[in-house]
């Protein structure tokens, strides 16, 4: 499985950018299960315990169904790119987002009970009712599909909607 990652990186470095998008319409799964190098495919233990996680994280999809050529762009553009943590940690990244916010804008370590059906507020756990021109859900999916039905939105277990 190693030498197949090196191999994935190579292969997504192999012509102009442009042509792969004229690669072979796959989803990410079919891809890794099939044929990365001459009939050879990963794991399954690597499939789940690697690339679910990261490439979930980066498309939003752990069950992979994004198209093998964004895995190609994705390799490439981390193949090429300067790829690093800020010396601090992740964590300094949101720490610098939050400097650039205008005071009273970010409510920390305040867990939300409720999205308005509306979807122009919230209720917090301590009942405070916060106003909003848009709410942004980004936590757990098992959390969001709590609060996004508090707001009449039903996911399904992928995350997608029902309606």
């Amino acid at each position: 499985d190693k030498i197949m990652i090196g191999v994935l990186r190579l292969q997504s470095l192999i012509g102009p950018l442009e042509d792969l998008y004229l690669r072979p319409d796959l989803k990410i799964e079919d891809r890794l299960k099939t044929d990365v190098f001459f009939g050879n495919a990963f794991s399954d233990e690597m499939i789940d315990r690697f690339f679910r996680p990261f490439l979930g994280g980066i498309f939003f999809d752990n069950k992979l169904r994004t198209n093998a050529r964004e895995l190609d762009f994705v390799f490439r553009m981390l193949a090429l790119g300067e790829n690093c943590l800020p010396k601090a940690g992740i964590g300094a990244v949101s720490d610098y987002m939050a400097k650039l916010m205008p005071e009273g804008s970010l409510k920390l370590n305040s867990p939300v009970k409720s999205i308005s059906k509306s979807g122009d507020s919230v209720v917090l756990q301590s009942g405070e009712k916060i106003k909003a021109a848009a709410v942004v859900v980004a936590t757990e999916g098992n959390v969001a599909r709590e609060l996004l039905k508090s707001a009449g939105l039903d996911l399904e277990a992928e995350g997608e909607s029902k309606k």
